[in-house]
């Protein structure tokens, strides 16, 4: 698996696995936040989104056209 992105927030994490997801592509969210019951914590350590390698390429493209607020 490899790192695609690191978000700030787990919502914005769980938005952008559920994009690559709706393009075909399986995705892992790993955050230390204590199961979203310490949501302090991905301010300073980040929710990352993990992609298979095989499907790292594609994900990367998506990303760019992922609509950012």
């Amino acid at each position: 698996m490899k790192l695609i992105q690191t978000f700030g927030h787990r919502f914005e994490a769980e938005q952008f696995a559920s994009f690559l997801a709706g393009s075909g592509i399986k995705s892992f969210i790993k955050a230390d936040d204590e199961a979203g019951l310490m949501p302090a914590l991905s301010f300073q350590l980040g929710v990352k989104v993990y992609v298979n390698d095989e499907d790292f390429k594609r994900a990367m493209l998506l990303m760019n056209s992922f609509p950012a607020e």
